[in-house]
């Protein structure tokens, strides 16, 4: 797209995210999944406003902005008291801004620590991190969720051992398809 003689078809068609028209991610749709398992690692629904070109594995969801550098961009919705639990992000950088409603964003290796977010607040958790966070307010609430940093390590998530734990529950099925994901912990090779 030439900057200088951009139109506002071409602005339209490829760089506006209308909220209504936001697709689920595909995990969601997953039949293997429970959604109380869901519940455990996953926002309630989940919408990918932005995503970087080349993004490819679990987190490469339907997006209407697609060619964006560096960043992908989404919306968390979570009804009252609903959260994805304790993960970490090994690469990349996560930055939650609270659009609707009041969120606990807690983080340490066990969760030990927590922040408030209320309305146009927002945390930024660094790489390395544990983080989680939950719908504190009494309606469902929409957080913003920006994950910067470079396209190939975009799918840098490892979930606490207690989330891994809690999904075990549901059975070695379920297990199997949370670990497809990508969101277990890494192999670490010996030296």
């Amino acid at each position: 797209m030439d900057p200088a003689a951009v139109t506002r078809e071409q602005m339209e068609s490829t760089r506006v995210a209308r909220f209504a028209a936001l697709d689920a991610w595909t995990i969601q749709d997953d039949p293997i999944v429970p959604q109380e398992a869901r519940d455990i690692f996953l926002a309630r629904r989940l919408r990918t406003v932005a995503t970087p070109a080349g993004l490819e594995g679990p987190f490469a969801n339907p997006s209407p902005i697609t060619d964006v550098e560096g960043f992908s961009l989404n919306i968390a919705i979570c009804p009252p008291g609903q959260g994805p639990g304790l993960h970490r992000h090994r690469q990349t950088t996560e930055t939650f801004t609270c659009l609707r409603g009041r969120f606990r964003v807690y983080y340490g290796e066990h969760g030990e620590h927590e922040t408030f977010l209320d309305e146009l607040d927002t945390i930024s958790i660094p790489p390395g991190v544990m983080r989680g966070f939950q719908n504190v307010g009494d309606a469902d609430g929409h957080l913003q969720v920006l994950i910067t940093g470079d396209v190939r390590d975009m799918n840098d998530i490892t979930l606490a051992p207690s989330v891994l734990e809690a999904i075990a529950a549901f059975g070695p099925e379920v297990a199997a398809a949370v670990e497809a994901t990508g969101r277990t912990p890494p192999v670490v090779a010996a030296n």
